[in-house]
């Protein structure tokens, strides 16, 4: 269960990290970033870090907002880019859960997510090919962030 105090200490780490990093942030990054941690049971210094650069390093604050700006015309389409912000959402904080988990000795948020990269690094590469060539687009569309959502799945640990 994600406590007051809890969330507080994720505010107060994802602001740091958030005005460190130079990374806008989604309104709700610090019950994120205590969700995680409520995950992963670990220091919530540690797992604010491993969120927040991990995001910056798949560059998912770009994606969350092309998700936001998605355009909305039906309300099947309305549903479907909840869906898409959600599961952005949970994915971010089920990959920094499996880089801590895989970094158990290691306290080094950056570490840690090195030696996870490089243990995945074809996934992220191809990961990392489809956010390039969304990037290259002036917009994007529903079934665009569809498939980079689907390439982020593929990097998720299944289990």
């Amino acid at each position: 269960m994600v406590t007051r105090t809890l969330l507080g200490k994720a505010w107060r780490s994802s602001s740091a990290m958030r005005c460190s990093a130079r990374l806008p942030a989604s309104d709700n990054c610090a019950l994120e970033a205590a969700l995680a941690n409520a995950t992963i049971g670990r220091d919530i210094s540690a797992v604010t870090q491993a969120y927040f650069s991990l995001g910056g390093s798949l560059e998912l604050p770009w994606l969350r907002a092309r998700i936001a700006e998605l355009s909305s015309e039906s309300h099947w389409q309305a549903l479907a880019k909840a869906a898409l912000r959600d599961e952005l959402a949970a994915m971010q904080r089920q990959l920094a859960a499996d880089v801590l988990r895989d970094a158990a000795a290691k306290d080094d948020a950056q570490q840690a997510i090195g030696a996870w990269e490089d243990s995945n690094r074809p996934l992220l590469e191809r990961f990392r090919q489809v956010h390039a060539d969304l990037r290259a687009q002036k917009t994007i569309d529903l079934a665009m962030a569809s498939v980079a959502m689907r390439e982020l799945r593929n990097i998720a640990p299944r289990g």
